[in-house]
């Protein structure tokens, strides 16, 4: 998890303490759109005589439309999260992507309105076929999931379930986010949102502190064993007089700073400063970031699936019974890999004991079945060679003019 991968020391009165920040989720959507709009410029061209031109518009549309649709679903599946409902605190949060999140099939859902538009305004004046076109971008849409799932990573959300490694072999390795700065911490350590379902698994910091009643001095009662708090030298008995350079004063009613920062913690760090009281001598402590338990790294695994099913895409096109049949192959294969994915997520049930994205699963798999009848009854068998594209027009050449 790298939610910040390097910052630029500039404007740093507007953005303090060390300049404007570069997100790793935004660097990888970055990443996606050029990859997306260089490679697909030529498969589309070879494919589908697609203009580049043309298609880098259609990416800007299906780009834009696509991120606003993932970004509403999200808004609406965790309404909770927005306390603020009014008008400007709806489009306020809107923006704030970084904080958690977007869905793909709300995405997915953008993107085609997207399309639609492009197609009704620009597309079908030209000649091109979109079921073509669908089967030179499938691999792309799968390139792109692969690459956006690296920047879920980095920002540390999208996570799975506790990973239990001492009880079964986790495929490539449980995921240890930096706790603080994690989107997970609140379902797994339960100390924000009272709707939010939380499973109170672990601390915030690695060490309990006795029960407030009345003064700020709360002595630390607990420290996991191993854990990175007790490597910082953490110890049963400290009182903690500073918090990352502040002292640890009573911020609001029954919070003091300690409390304060680690329940609204700065995004993008991750190590926290202690200064403790023990035995009356003051201590400071080696920074440490607390950690989560394992969890499941689904977005890595959705990243690995789809790179396989890049390759799958690819190699079946020369072997496609009728265009659009590879598009209709990226829908069975990704439906198929969300159903099981999303078994490994942390996601309340909306009915029958599925999540919203596993309904989404099924309703794109049997879109995909529904889809290939419909071509197999409508599209020729093998597909038919691609059209020479047009010649512009050229003007006619002028006679010579005869000699005076």
């Amino acid at each position: 998890m790298q939610q910040v991968l390097f910052t630029l020391p500039i404007f740093k009165n507007s953005f303090p303490p060390d300049g404007i920040p570069m997100y790793g989720f935004g660097a990888m959507l970055f990443v996606c759109f050029v990859a997306v709009t260089g490679w697909g410029s030529r498969r589309g061209k070879r494919m589908a005589n697609m203009p580049p031109e043309r298609y880098q518009d259609m990416v800007i549309w299906i780009f834009v439309s696509g991120i606003i649709g993932a970004r509403v679903l999200y808004m609406i599946q965790y309404s909770h999260h927005f306390p603020d409902q009014s008008i400007k605190g709806l489009a306020g949060a809107f923006f704030k992507i970084w904080e958690g999140g977007i869905i793909f099939y709300g995405s997915a859902l953008g993107g085609l309105i997207g399309y639609g538009l492009f197609y009704q305004f620009i597309l079908r004046r030209l000649d091109v076929s979109g079921w073509r076109l669908a089967d030179a971008v499938a691999p792309l849409l799968a390139l792109g999931l692969a690459v956006g799932r690296i920047g879920c990573y980095l920002n540390g959300c999208c996570w799975g379930q506790v990973a239990c490694e001492e009880c079964r072999v986790v495929p490539l390795g449980a995921a240890h986010f930096p706790l603080l700065p994690a989107h997970a911490r609140q379902q797994v350590v339960g100390d924000q949102n009272p709707r939010e379902a939380s499973l109170h698994l672990q601390t915030a910091t690695g060490f309990v502190r006795a029960p407030r009643s009345g003064g700020l001095e709360l002595e630390v009662v607990g420290v996991e064993v191993g854990s990175p708090a007790a490597a910082a030298g953490v110890r049963v008995g400290d009182r903690v007089v500073t918090v990352n350079g502040e002292p640890n004063e009573m911020k609001r009613p029954g919070f003091d700073r300690l409390d304060e920062i680690t329940g609204n913690w700065p995004r993008g760090k991750s190590k926290l400063e202690l200064v403790v009281d023990r035995d009356g001598e003051a201590v400071t402590l080696r920074a440490f970031a607390p950690a989560t338990i394992g969890l499941y790294p689904t977005q890595l695994y959705e990243t690995v699936s789809m790179a396989l099913l890049i390759f799958l895409l690819i190699a079946y096109y020369p072997y496609r019974r009728h265009d659009g049949q590879v598009i209709v192959l990226l829908m069975v294969g990704y439906a198929v890999h969300r159903f099981i994915n999303e078994s490994l997520r942390i996601e309340p049930a909306i009915g029958g004991g599925l999540t919203l994205s596993q309904w989404g699963s099924v309703v794109i798999f049997v879109a995909a079945v529904g889809i290939e009848i419909y071509l197999r009854r409508t599209m020729p068998t093998p597909p038919e060679p691609l059209p020479p594209p047009k010649e512009p027009a050229t003007a006619a050449p002028v006679a010579a003019m005869p000699p005076l």
